[in-house]
């Protein structure tokens, strides 16, 4: 599993938005789901609050591995979300950096929203949570002084200066 936490906030979403725009909010439904920063839920709330806010989301998505290009090519070209995708002027993707960077070569010319990074790889477990174990920057396991069980997301996320949870 990808452990992954927000690098932007709500009002770096909204800043980055236009009136004029036509937004598209996507989530992966694995790594992110279970890092607490995406899935259904989350997303749905997030279109509300940019909905609320004055912004036209004109669909949510969810798609099971945003890292796997295929599946997100499918939902672009698929008959019933093909008309929706192309008129999108704006796509957030809830997903790790792979599923950011799918996004951004599936929906060429179109703004993708890069919010989220990838620090790892970890486990989940309903009594801990989410749990970095072997970062992809190696010297981050050094400057985290991270133990061999892994550190948690949360106390990860303070660490760093990173959020965790929706938007």
């Amino acid at each position: 599993m990808i452990i992954c936490a927000r690098t932007k906030s709500y009002d770096d979403i909204k800043a980055w938005l236009t009136p004029e725009d036509k937004v598209i909010v996507m989530t992966c439904n694995i790594c992110i789901k279970g890092c607490g920063i995406g899935g259904r839920r989350l997303v749905d709330r997030l279109a509300k609050k940019l909905d609320k806010d004055g912004f036209n989301v004109i669909h949510t998505e969810v798609v099971g591995f945003a890292c796997n290009k295929d599946l997100m090519e499918e939902r672009r070209d698929h008959p019933a979300t093909k008309d929706i995708f192309a008129e999108a002027t704006a796509i957030i993707p809830i997903a790790c950096g792979e599923g950011i960077h799918n996004a951004a070569h599936t929906f060429e010319g179109k703004k993708v929203f890069d919010g989220i990074t990838g620090l790892g790889v970890g486990s989940v477990s309903a009594k801990e949570g989410p749990k970095l174990i072997l970062p992809f920057d190696p010297t981050l396991a050094e400057k985290l002084e991270l133990p061999p069980e892994g550190m948690k997301l949360k106390d990860l996320a303070a660490k760093l200066g990173l959020q965790t949870g929706g938007f």
